[in-house]
């Protein structure tokens, strides 16, 4: 069952993924891994609650995948895009599985 605790952590981790959006520009790529792996930490948990076959679940992983593979090789202009994925499409995806999830 999803409860109020679970919607929490996916309302912590969208703050966590706005936090690093915030600082995209600002910081080198080693800070950015740190705070995307941080990130990851979050996120895993909330997809397995989830469960698979909820629209962008596929991609939630991929860009999560592809943000660090380029911050570890120093590419973060290569991810830009995929932590606009996340804070616009992707976790906002998973905010609204959970919420059926937790009514049903």
């Amino acid at each position: 069952m999803i409860g109020i605790n679970e919607l929490k952590a996916c309302h912590h981790t969208y703050k966590k993924a706005l936090e690093l959006h915030y600082q995209w520009e600002d910081k080198d790529e080693p800070e950015l891994l740190k705070q995307c792996n941080e990130l990851r930490e979050l996120i895993d948990p909330l997809l397995e609650i989830a469960g698979d076959g909820w629209p962008r679940h596929q991609n939630l992983k991929r860009h999560l995948s592809v943000m660090k593979a380029n911050l570890e090789t120093g590419n973060k202009d290569g991810s830009t895009c995929d932590i606009n994925d996340l804070i616009y499409a992707d976790l906002p995806a998973l905010a609204d599985h959970l919420f059926r999830l937790s009514t049903q």
